[in-house]
């Protein structure tokens, strides 16, 4: 071999030898090389968590090791050139969790709240059937063609207002307009609020003659007092010292703020109550906004969102204009963990704001919706939707996971922080559990 050959081969080795090492250390570090541009891009990943976790993954119908553990949580698979992939996630028993994800280079797609609903049967609880019905803690109040019961119990009124967890239900006469508070442990006493404002309001604040309650709500924090408005004032009433307190004027709305605050409109303002440091402060400046123009408002971490009159649903965040999250909206609800917000649209679907991402996702249903509400884990929702139960999830990935929990559904409750959903249909009440 002539020493022309040698010196080639000498060469062409090392040029092999870098070219592998670099493929070699670029493949390790998560570059992968694309055949058809012979170009190095980075990797990607999805990092997927269920609940129940011991389940079965298939990626392009391969089977993936499931990494839960004692000191994991969770699945990730990793090294995958950016494209998109079906994924199914699955457990004998449960529903079927499936999604088309796209992996994009240097980013990992995370599902960390996939939910696999148990196929079991609802359990009955009641055989009668409700056009309404509220759930808190161990309590459930049914409103019926017969009245309202509390946990199987005729109290007085027609219509449920609101149910604490420590079973104070309070309700409505529609023949009188009086409202009436029921105890879980002595519904056989039922206290007229609306007689015991009007007497509180005459013998301390010096106030004569009866007016009509528009609105009363218990405290975040106690169920023996009260935030009640008429049509010109908002008091604040404690019926176990039997203790009466004006707050506001020339106003007739509020709305419970958090744990320890009432909010309302004031000319073109909110002014916002402490409840416990019993503090009046200003809130916001809505500008030009007509307060009998406004529809529902919300304090968040971002900033307040305002219902208007138009059906646009606005944030306003220091002292910028305020934005415009969203147009043709009939009601909206704040997520459990703050990040996000659902929206009733004129048009039909649910719509989905993220604070964080500052993007709108849609949730497509298959009819109207008539209720809704946030899942514990700010993921997923309840909606009541052309009488179908339906538990959906919320990403703005499409190909959303949807579970039907129940048809031919009047009514539905969840008890915020539950595992399960009580639901009202022809038969009479079941109970679904969503997590076991």
């Amino acid at each position: 071999m002539s020493i022309k050959t040698r010196r080639l081969l000498f060469y062409s080795s090392i040029i092999l030898f870098l070219l592998l090492g670099s493929f070699l250390v670029l493949n390790s570090r998560g570059y992968h090389l694309d055949w058809r541009t012979l170009q190095f891009e980075a990797t990607g990943g999805i990092y997927l968590s269920s609940t129940p976790a011991k389940v079965t993954i298939t990626l392009e119908e391969k089977s993936i090791k499931n990494q839960t553990g004692l000191f994991q949580r969770g699945t990730l698979i990793d090294n995958l050139a950016p494209d998109t992939y079906p994924v199914q996630v699955q457990l004998e028993g449960y529903s079927l969790w499936q999604k088309e994800i796209p992996v994009k280079s240097g980013a990992v797609s995370v599902f960390d709240a996939i939910v696999l609903v148990p196929d079991e049967e609802a359990l009955p609880t009641a055989s009668m059937a409700a056009r309404a019905m509220v759930a808190a803690g161990r309590h459930l109040a049914l409103e019926t063609g017969g009245g309202v019961s509390l946990n199987g119990t005729t109290v007085l009124g027609h219509e449920i207002i609101t149910l604490t967890e420590s079973g104070s239900l309070l309700t409505r006469s529609t023949a009188t307009g009086n409202y009436y508070l029921a105890n879980a442990f002595e519904t056989d006493e039922n206290l007229n609020l609306t007689l015991t404002f009007n007497n509180l309001k005459r013998d301390i604040l010096g106030l004569p003659g009866a007016i009509d309650i528009k609105k009363i709500l218990p405290y975040p924090y106690s169920d023996r007092r009260f935030v009640v408005s008429t049509e010109r004032a908002i008091y604040l009433l404690d019926t176990e010292r039997l203790t009466i307190e004006q707050i506001a004027l020339g106003t007739s709305d509020f709305y419970i703020q958090g744990s320890n605050g009432v909010a309302w409109m004031e000319e073109s303002t909110i002014r916002l109550f402490n409840l416990p440091l019993r503090t009046n402060n200003l809130a916001v400046d809505l500008g030009v906004i007509d307060p009998d123009e406004v529809g529902k408002i919300q304090n968040t971490s971002k900033g307040w969102l305002i219902l208007d009159g138009s059906g646009r649903l606005l944030l306003f965040s220091g002292n910028r204009e305020p934005e415009v999250l969203a147009k043709a909206v009939v009601d909206f609800s704040l997520a459990p963990n703050g990040e996000y917000v659902a929206m009733e649209s004129v048009s039909g679907p649910m719509l989905i704001y993220g604070f964080t991402e500052e993007s709108t996702a849609q949730v497509e249903l298959p009819s109207s919706i008539q209720e809704f509400a946030w899942f514990k884990d700010s993921a997923h929702l309840l909606v009541l939707s052309g009488g179908k139960l339906i538990f959906t999830e919320v990403s703005e990935a499409l190909s959303l996971n949807q579970v039907t929990l129940g048809i031919e559904v009047y009514a539905f409750s969840y008890a915020p922080g539950s595992n399960s959903v009580q639901f009202s249909t022809p038969q009479g009440i079941f109970l679904k559990k969503i997590i076991i």
